[in-house]
């Protein structure tokens, strides 16, 4: 069944994620957790002579954490927060270590409680500063599907290479500018 969103501003949609909905789960086990899209179509209809500029990736779902430690330089981080709060809120092995304000990378986690004695710490790839009650992102590295494309006017784009996702791991999006775009995305 084809799923069809229509966009007529600039901005970010979300055309696959999560929307609140209970995942795969001990009491909903006829649920999904992974999204399966065989093609997408991308339809500009907008009467403007300019085309709409898009881009389509796949959105690393973060989880964010504050620090519960002495300032220091250091590769081993502990948090406030448990590595694991829930299906959708975790810590994964390989999954980046951010600043919350202005996305400077300090990482990868290279283990989970590393030590078997506290559930809150991590080890990252490299030794960063760290100061108690900082918070930092964590997540998944985004997956650009599409570079910066310009579909012209009454043009469709069509992806028709198949992917699948972790709905747990990943929202589809799309960004789109341009002048008065009239855009309808269908997804198969």
């Amino acid at each position: 069944m084809s799923k069809f969103t229509d966009i007529i501003t600039e901005t970010t949609t979300s055309l696959i994620g999560q929307d609140g909905k209970v995942l795969n789960s001990a009491t909903a086990k006829r649920s999904k957790s992974t999204a399966h899209v065989s093609k997408l179509s991308i339809t500009n209809y907008s009467t403007h002579a300019s085309g709409a500029t898009v881009k389509i990736w796949l959105d690393g779902v973060r989880a964010t954490r504050t620090v519960n430690q002495v300032d220091a330089s250091v590769t081993k981080i502990i948090f406030d927060q448990e590595n694991y709060v829930s299906a959708t809120d975790r810590l994964e092995v390989g999954d980046t270590v951010y600043d919350s304000v202005g996305d400077h990378i300090h990482g990868t986690v290279k283990h989970l409680n590393p030590d078997k004695n506290n559930t809150k710490e991590i080890t990252i790839s490299s030794s960063t500063s760290v100061t108690d009650g900082e918070t930092f992102t964590i997540g998944k590295v985004d997956n650009y599907i599409t570079g910066i494309v310009d579909i012209p006017a009454g043009v469709t784009l069509v992806l028709d290479d198949p992917f699948s996702f972790s709905l747990y791991d990943y929202e589809l999006k799309i960004t789109n500018t341009g002048t008065s775009p009239g855009l309808t995305v269908r997804i198969d």
